[in-house]
């Protein structure tokens, strides 16, 4: 369990929970209104035993923190926004990293950054990453891929360095940052560094967008590779997946690999593809799916108008359904619950039961 949370931030963006997981029971644990709406598509994260919730009213915006089991608030942390910047989260045990603030876990704030964000002009669509002891993030992706803000959580050091890799995400936990080295050569390189500069490795690999976890993938127009994290071997290059999505989709949210498989959302089809065997195991399709999440052996969706639906990720078979009229906007599952916001600023928390185990899943 802790190795998720390590990996993933609590992000509920990153798709993609290892914990065990169960089938949703009929009805929702509780259903909670906190006033005002979410602030951006996906507004709410998980982490541990809370629920953050990022939303805002008339009188401006707050973090909240919410207990998972009863949906009571635990505190609320009213700030500004600054404009333009997307409104994404990160978690750990100790620390909450909203678009521009440091929070720690009591609602207290630790750091601000806008200042430095609106003096180095940064790209308004970059968020933080948060490390081990660090958090960072690329200033911009077009005028100078190679700068990076950084700042050191003990020492309280606010920090703008220069990196030898371009498009960086950080490994969480780790302060490792993954990203792409383009030589005078016009060769192109995948490579891991770390914040003060030094290569750790480096492998020949075209330019593409990465996604984290245990190992890491690589989706580029070229090809769609799988990689250790640790040292660059390459593990599988998945050559059933080559020349079946456009780049659009490759740079997309709506990707995410686990353990065994890599997943990708297009025109509302889901694919899901086995990385040992390197061959589609399952296409969800003709149900207009607008966003999943992945939690141990269950692909979760949002689709059509009203429904929400869970499937078998090894073979795409639809193992629960809940069709009410809630406006549906974004869904994570943490601790062995389904919590999914919804546009009307409701957010709607599912129990969940015994952890399913796949019965297709190869031994």
């Amino acid at each position: 369990m802790n190795n998720f949370w390590q990996m993933t931030h609590g992000n509920g963006w990153s798709k993609y929970n290892d914990s065990p997981q169960g089938i949703p029971e009929e009805k929702p644990k509780w259903i909670r209104f906190y006033g005002g709406t979410g602030v951006g598509l996906h507004p709410i994260i998980s982490y541990l035993n809370d629920i953050y919730y990022l939303s805002s009213d008339e009188e401006g915006s707050s973090l909240s923190s919410l207990d998972i089991d009863t949906g009571n608030v635990n505190w609320s942390y009213g700030q500004s926004m600054m404009k333009n910047v997307i409104p994404r989260m990160c978690s750990n045990s100790q620390y909450v990293v909203t678009p521009y603030k440091l929070i720690d876990v009591s609602g207290e704030e630790k750091q601000c950054f806008s200042s430095i964000i609106d003096k180095e002009r940064c790209d308004s669509d970059i968020s933080f990453m948060l490390g081990e002891n660090f958090i960072t993030r690329p200033f911009d992706y077009g005028i100078n891929s190679n700068k990076y803000l950084t700042y050191e959580i003990r020492t309280k050091k606010l920090d703008v360095v220069s990196l030898p890799l371009s498009y960086g995400e950080m490994s969480a936990g780790s302060d490792l940052v993954y990203g792409f080295i383009q030589e005078n050569n016009d060769k192109e390189y995948l490579a891991c560094c770390s914040l003060d500069g030094n290569i750790i490795w480096k492998i020949e690999a075209p330019l593409g967008f990465l996604t984290l976890n245990q190992d890491l993938v690589n989706f580029s127009s070229e090809n769609i590779s799988v990689y250790s994290k640790k040292d660059g071997i390459l593990i599988k290059r998945m050559s059933s997946m080559e020349n079946k999505f456009s780049e659009e989709d490759l740079d997309s949210f709506y990707k995410s690999h686990s353990k065994d498989t890599i997943n990708i959302l297009s025109k509302g089809d889901l694919s899901i593809y086995s990385i040992p065997e390197d061959r589609m195991l399952a296409k969800i399709e003709g149900m207009d799916i607008h966003d999943y999440c992945v939690s141990g052996d269950i692909i979760f969706t949002r689709q059509g108008r009203w429904d929400l639906a869970a499937y078998d990720r090894y073979v795409g078979e639809e193992i629960w359904r809940y069709s009410e009229r809630y406006a549906w906007q974004s869904l994570i599952a943490s601790n062995n619950k389904l919590i999914v916001y919804c546009a009307t600023g409701d957010i709607v928390c599912f129990n969940c039961g015994e952890a399913y185990v796949s019965p297709y899943k190869s031994k």
